[in-house]
C-alpha cells in the first residue's frame, strides 16, 4: 500500500526478481481499498508505506489489527529516523525497512522471515487457546466433582440415617408388641437400602464406562417387552411423584440387536428422569415407532423443561442443573443422563433432546436401521 505509483513500480520489480517463490501482488493507495482486499481473499503479507498523504502507515496498521491482523505488515519508510522502529513496533508491524536500503534479495528475505514468524505466532496462539480451553474444562470438571461430592454426601447420609435410626428402634425391643410399626420400619429400612444400592450402581456404572470396562452384548431384543419391564420398574417412582406414565408401542416392532442391559438402562434412566422432573398430576409418555428404516424411541414429559445450556450441563457427569427450585428439592446424583449419553455412544445409537423451560422435554433415542434384525424368511411350499 503506497500512494506513490513510482514506489509501487519499484517494489513490484523487486518482487518479480524473487528466486525462492513467485509473488502475486495487489496494489492500493488508501485504507478502504486495503480492507476490501483483505476481505476478498487471503493475504500473506502487507507492504505498508509510512507516508500516505495526510495519513500514516502506522495508524493504518493499528486500525487493521496490528500484530493480530489477518496478515503481518512490513512498514516501509524513506527516513533513517531510529524512532520509526519504535513506532512500527507499537503499531504492530512485523518489520520496518528503509526504502533506501531495499533490494530484491533484502525484500524477499524479509518477506519470507515475516511470513514464517507470523505463522509461528498463529500456531503459538492456537496452542495457547487450546491449553486455556483444556484448563477451563479441567477446572469446570473439578468444580463439578466438588459439587457432586457435596450432593452425594447428602444423598448417602439421608438413607443411612433412616436405616440406622429405624434399626436402632427395632433393636430396643420396644416394638415387639406392635407388629404394624415393625413392618413400617422394616419397609423404611428396605427403601433406604434400595436407594443406597441405586446410588452405588450409578457410581460403578459411570466408573466402568469411563474406564472402557462396560461389557456390551449383542442380544436379540423384543422392544415392546423391554419397554413394559422399564415402565414396571418405574412404577414406584411414578406413584411417589403422582405422575401418569403411558406406553404407546406397536406390538409388531422388529427385533433389535443390541446390549439388553445397556438399552434397558438408557430407557429407564430417561423415563425416571422425566418422571422426577414432572410436577404432580403430570404425564410422561413412552413411544416407539419405525422411522427412516430404524426405530425412534421418545420419552415425552409435561415437566419443567430445560434450556439448551442446561441440557448440555445435565449430560456431563456429576452435574445437576439447579436453576429451578423443584430440581433442587428433588433427590438425584447427577449421573443418570451422563450414563445415558455414554451408553448411547457406545451402542451406536443417536441421542437428542427437545426442551423449553415450562414446556416439558422430549428425549429421543434413535436405533439405526443396521441394528434391526432382518425379518424371518418365508418359504413357499
Amino acid at each position: 500500500m503506497d500512494d506513490d505509483p513510482g514506489d509501487r513500480l519499484i517494489i513490484r520489480r523487486y518482487l518479480t526478481r524473487a528466486r525462492s517463490c513467485r509473488f502475486s501482488v495487489r496494489e492500493c493507495d488508501d485504507p478502504d481499498a486495503l480492507r476490501e482486499i483483505l476481505d476478498e481473499a487471503p493475504v500473506d503479507v502487507i507492504l505498508m508505506d509510512q507516508r500516505l498523504g495526510q495519513r500514516y502507515g502506522t495508524d493504518v496498521i493499528r486500525q487493521i489489527g496490528g500484530n493480530r491482523a489477518v496478515a503481518p505488515s512490513i512498514l516501509l519508510t524513506g527516513s533513517d529516523d531510529a524512532s520509526i522502529d519504535d513506532l512500527a513496533m507499537l503499531a504492530g508491524a512485523a518489520e520496518h525497512l528503509n526504502k533506501a536500503d531495499l533490494s530484491d534479495r533484502v525484500l524477499e528475505r524479509t518477506i519470507r522471515y515475516v511470513i514464517k514468524g507470523h505463522s509461528d505466532q498463529l500456531e503459538l496462539r492456537r496452542q495457547s487457546e487450546q491449553l486455556q480451553a483444556a484448563w477451563n474444562e479441567a477446572a469446570q470438571a473439578n468444580r463439578a466433582k466438588s459439587v457432586f461430592l457435596a450432593a452425594m454426601s447428602h444423598e448417602l447420609r439421608t438413607p443411612l440415617n433412616a436405616i440406622i435410626g429405624f434399626s436402632t428402634m427395632l433393636l430396643t425391643g420396644k416394638l415387639a408388641r406392635r407388629p404394624t410399626r415393625v413392618l413400617e420400619y422394616a419397609r423404611c429400612i428396605l427403601e433406604g437400602g434400595q436407594q443406597l444400592l441405586h446410588l452405588v450402581d450409578n457410581l460403578l456404572d459411570i466408573a466402568r464406562i469411563e474406564a472402557g470396562q462396560f461389557l456390551l452384548g449383542d442380544d436379540a431384543l423384543d422392544l415392546p417387552r423391554l419397554f413394559e419391564e422399564v415402565v414396571q420398574a418405574n412404577e414406584p417412582l411414578a406413584g411417589q411423584h403422582d405422575v401418569t406414565v403411558r406406553l404407546l408401542c406397536p406390538a409388531d416392532l422388529p427385533e433389535v440387536r443390541s446390549d439388553r442391559a445397556g438399552l434397558h438402562q438408557i430407557v429407564l434412566n430417561l423415563l425416571s428422569n422425566a418422571t422426577k422432573y414432572t410436577l404432580p398430576g403430570g404425564e410422561v409418555v413412552l413411544t416407539a415407532e419405525l422411522d427412516d428404516g430404524g426405530i425412534r424411541i421418545e420419552i415425552r414429559d409435561s415437566g419443567i423443561g430445560m434450556t439448551e445450556e442446561e441440557i448440555e450441563s445435565a449430560l456431563r457427569p456429576f452435574v445437576r442443573v439447579r436453576n429451578n427450585a423443584y430440581v433442587r428439592s428433588t433427590a438425584g446424583s447427577g449421573l443418570g443422563l451422563a450414563i445415558v449419553r455414554s451408553l448411547t455412544e457406545q451402542l451406536g445409537l443417536l441421542l437428542s433432546f427437545d426442551s423449553k423451560p415450562g414446556s416439558g422435554t422430549t428425549a429421543t433415542v434413535t436405533i439405526p436401521a443396521e441394528r434391526l434384525s432382518p425379518p424371518p424368511e418365508t418359504h413357499s411350499p
